[in-house]
């Protein structure tokens, strides 16, 4: 769906490599090939490393997003958002990390103007507003609480631990991540792999009483025991990190 400098470099060497280019002596190419450069103080240029490269394609990612929803209305953008939502989906399973990144961030992109929020990530959708309104669609609830648990979930599996706590901060923000079991488990995680034990063992004691306050029928009860075992095992962990730490 996007188009980065990275597809543009690879499609214009393989053009060489099929015969299709003869001046080789244009800007950014040497003999294996072009490539992405950065200009330095001097004016000399280097390779761009995978990092810069990265970046200048994530940015053309987000440039086209903006692109692309700009026209559609609340609805379509919700459709749009939830397509990449899967897209993301799909490369996190295939350990893609990092892509899955990008393509989790071009949903905030379209959902921006759905969503009342400060200068950062964060706030709350006005379903009040009718140019907003989609009640078969909840937006915060389906896309924008996932994604930004996604995002945390990514940025954690990438060593990103950092980034990983705001965007839990950023869904615990929300009304509905305000109650969710899920974003206050992760967030409470990445804090104890952060070494912040305290404010881990409020994350995961806050995360079990919410099971323990479910209103669920007998279909969810195994959802439900599922995340209690899950948040009690971190806990244990979290025991035996804070034990060695005073050693």
């Amino acid at each position: 769906m996007f188009y980065t400098a990275s597809d543009l470099i690879q499609r214009m060497n393989s053009a060489i490599t099929n015969g299709h280019v003869d001046d080789n002596e244009s800007s950014g190419y040497n003999n294996s090939g072009f490539e992405l450069q950065r200009k330095l103080p001097d004016g000399s240029y280097r390779p761009a490393d995978k990092s810069e490269i990265a970046a200048v394609d994530f940015q053309a990612k987000l440039k086209q997003a903006a692109q692309i929803t700009a026209d559609l209305n609340a609805d379509q953008k919700s459709e749009w958002a939830e397509f990449q939502r899967k897209e993301g989906n799909n490369l996190f399973e295939k350990g893609n990390f990092r892509e899955a990144m990008d393509v989790y961030l071009t949903c905030l992109v379209a959902l921006e103007p759905q969503v009342s929020k400060s200068k950062s990530i964060g706030g709350t959708a006005n379903y009040d507003d009718p140019k907003n309104s989609n009640h078969d669609f909840p937006v915060e609830e389906e896309i924008l609480l996932p994604v930004l648990l996604n995002l945390a979930l990514c940025a954690m599996k990438l060593g990103m631990l950092s980034k990983a706590e705001k965007f839990c901060n950023h869904a615990i923000a929300l009304e509905r991540g305000k109650i969710s079991v899920k974003a206050y488990y992760r967030r409470g995680k990445i804090r104890m792999k952060i070494g912040n034990y305290c404010s881990a063992e409020n994350d995961l004691r806050h995360a079990l009483e919410m099971t323990n306050n479910y209103g669920f029928v007998a279909s969810s009860v195994s959802k439900v025991e599922s995340e209690r075992a899950a948040i009690i095992r971190e806990e244990k962990k979290l025991s035996i990190l804070r034990q060695e730490a005073k050693k």
